[in-house]
């Protein structure tokens, strides 16, 4: 075989020169000038490469230098006690400037920070400053009526919508999180994002659970509707990321309806009956006069997951949860997705209440619950009591013929004292 021995003639000066690139999203606003410092390799006859260090020599790049610089005649030999070194060359960029006039870059450069011997015009070391980016997580919470709960009915998708505030350029993220059993969901790490305002917004969730609360790391934030505004910081990342965390209430007001016979006890619901409620709420304690929903229920509508709407329009429709197979004569409504708050963000609390019916006592709603049946209470209609009139003949008539035949005595006697003292006048 051969062996093959390549002699390099290496100058005994170079030009270094420079270059600087901004990548796209790093914004129309730049720095006025970037500082460059010239740093130094030295590599000896056995390859041993010892630095880099500094060499003194600085430059600042501009927008009136085109963010170039040209390091010229610079030597690439040097000998120390004898011994005897290559340079090569790189740059390096004064990060700690930048960010005190506040910008952030991941910078990046083509010798890949191990340095150049030589470079041209047309080929130049290359300083990249691409935007430092950082990331956020979305987590969602789901109560039922203002509580936390391991029930399936807050169980569901939630869907998002990332955009970065006042950029149309940027293409918007959808994050779909998925609760189940009640437990909080996290989604993975938005990652890529430039530093600057974002803007999340929820999409009204299926089972109509109210967007109630978000914070950023525990930091509370102000809902627009269904949106907030959270500010993403270069070089957060991981498990430094933004969380930001949404909850949601879904709202549930069910009850039951019983029907008593004259002795009390339960009993079917009547034929042919339809009965009206009315879903009110109060705020702060005090019945809310400005609000309201209407159903009506007939008999023949009884079955399960059959759903009435409210009369005139809306939402939220009335489920019929029982009768069902296993509960024939139980008759239980649901109603979901009830706002939790008013327009002001106050806290509201629901109960429904029943219109009278002819041949029935008003409605009862159970212990406590003069005023309508809360969420879990139940509405109870009970007859009127009937006056039953004594039979004729029987037990019931006899304090009657004794009083008439007192009566009847009572006028014969007095008759007949009157005859009596009448006859006695007459003989004197």
């Amino acid at each position: 075989g051969q062996i093959v021995v390549t002699n390099k003639l290496i100058p005994k000066s170079t030009d270094i020169h420079v270059k600087k690139v901004f990548e796209a999203g790093t914004g129309t606003e730049l720095p006025q000038e970037i500082p460059v410092s010239l740093l130094v390799f030295r590599t000896d006859r056995d390859g041993n490469v010892t630095g880099p260090t500094e060499t003194g020599y600085e430059a600042r790049l501009t927008a009136s230098n085109d963010w170039a610089w040209t390091f010229e005649k610079l030597p690439t030999t040097e000998v120390v006690n004898g011994a005897a070194y290559t340079l090569t060359y790189t740059v390096a960029e004064d990060t700690a400037f930048l960010e005190r006039q506040g910008f952030r870059y991941t910078v990046s450069y083509s010798d890949n920070g191990g340095g150049v011997l030589e470079t041209t015009a047309a080929q130049p070391l290359v300083i990249t400053n691409a935007p430092q980016l950082g990331s956020l997580k979305i987590s969602k919470a789901v109560t039922l009526n203002g509580h936390s709960t391991s029930e399936t009915l807050v169980d569901g998708s939630y869907v998002f919508t990332v955009t970065r505030k006042g950029d149309e350029s940027f293409t918007p993220r959808t994050i779909q999180l998925t609760v189940s059993g009640g437990q909080a969901a996290v989604s993975d790490e938005i990652t890529g994002l430039t530093e600057g305002v974002y803007i999340i917004s929820e999409a009204t969730p299926a089972n109509g659970a109210q967007l109630t609360g978000a914070s950023a790391d525990g930091t509370a934030l102000t809902l627009s509707g269904n949106s907030v505004e959270v500010t993403v910081e270069a070089g957060r990342t991981g498990d430094q990321a933004v969380l930001v965390s949404f909850t949601n209430d879904l709202t549930r007001l069910d009850f039951s309806k019983k029907w008593l016979d004259a002795n009390g006890s339960e009993t079917a619901w009547p034929d042919g009956l339809a009965i009206s409620v009315t879903v009110g709420r109060q705020i702060d304690g005090r019945n809310d006069a400005s609000w309201a929903l209407h159903y009506t229920i007939p008999k023949n509508y009884l079955s399960t997951n059959n759903t009435i709407q409210p009369e005139g329009g809306g939402s939220p429709a009335l489920r019929v949860v029982y009768p069902d197979a296993e509960h024939p004569d139980k008759y239980l409504f649901e109603l979901l997705g009830l706002p939790s708050t008013d327009s002001s963000g106050r806290p509201c609390v629901y109960f429904v209440t029943e219109d009278a019916l002819a041949g029935y006592k008003d409605p009862s709603y159970g212990m406590n619950q003069s005023g309508g049946a809360l969420d879990g209470g139940v509405i109870v209609n009970s007859p009127l009591e009937a006056y039953e009139l004594p039979k004729t003949g029987g037990p019931g008539t006899a304090p009657f013929r004794v009083g008439g035949v007192a009566l009847i005595l009572t006028g014969l006697l007095f008759r007949f004292r009157r005859r009596r003292r009448g006859r006695g006048h007459a003989m004197l």
